[in-house]
């Protein structure tokens, strides 16, 4: 079920393309998605960053060495996995807008069905 998924999306300050994405995120995320930001910086500047856009009360991992986007094997940004309510990867991709992010979780919703 889709009920509760988690998108955790990966980016940083120094990416203009994840600048596009971050700026229009609110606009295409709707509940029940649970969102965690994974960002290749520390956690002063993530958060100073998010809040330009609006997200400074989303949960954040402050990927400064990239131990976690290795972990995750992400080497491309802004990339997005999108977690089941069982843990199971529903979904991975680069999106390089917000309309893709929504494509990606309109898509898990219409399986989810």
């Amino acid at each position: 079920s889709s009920a509760a998924d988690r998108l955790i999306l990966f980016v940083s300050p120094s990416c203009g393309i994840c600048r596009s994405v971050l700026s229009g995120l609110k606009d295409v995320l709707a509940p029940p998605v649970d969102l965690t930001i994974v960002c290749q910086s520390d956690a002063d500047e993530t958060s100073r960053y998010l809040t330009q856009f609006g997200l400074g009360g989303i949960p954040f991992v402050a990927d400064v060495d990239g131990a976690f986007s290795g972990a995750a094997s992400v080497h491309e940004i802004p990339f997005a996995i999108l977690l089941a309510t069982n843990g199971r990867v529903e979904r991975t991709a680069i999106v390089n807008s917000p309309l893709q992010v929504e494509a990606m979780l309109e898509a898990a919703r219409r399986k989810a069905a």
